[in-house]
């Protein structure tokens, strides 16, 4: 399933974007806005219980897994499903480019064994 994007009212953060098929190739400008802020993001690995996932955003219009430094990589043990609250929001200015490799650095393309679910709050 490819990301979705749903516009929600702004007291809940005006953008819900959710995907069951996060993996190492980049989804590019999820949030379709150039600037926003992020206020929440939950990712599931649950379906992959002996894998650490590391899911990489860069605040981008588009971006690389190969060249492309993310400006957050958030780390998700085997089997776990993680919430990570910027309570009041973490800002971006290009865009929003998310995926997910197998290792934490710039240049790590490695894949998951299966893919992630994915969901984001932002405006």
């Amino acid at each position: 399933m490819a990301f979705t994007k749903t516009t929600t009212p702004t007291a809940l953060a005006g953008i819900i974007v959710t995907s069951t098929s996060l993996n190492s190739t980049p989804n590019n400008n999820v949030t379709g806005n150039t600037s926003g802020k992020i206020y929440q993001i939950q990712i599931d690995n649950s379906v992959n219980p002996d894998t650490m996932a590391y899911v990489k955003v860069a605040d981008a219009a588009s971006a690389s897994a190969a060249t492309t430094i993310a400006k957050w990589i958030l780390p998700i043990r085997g089997g776990q499903k993680m919430t990570y609250i910027m309570d009041v929001g973490v800002a971006y200015s290009s865009g929003v480019s998310i995926w997910c490799t197998s290792g934490p650095g710039t240049g790590s393309e490695g894949n998951v064994r299966n893919a992630l679910t994915f969901s984001m709050l932002a405006s």
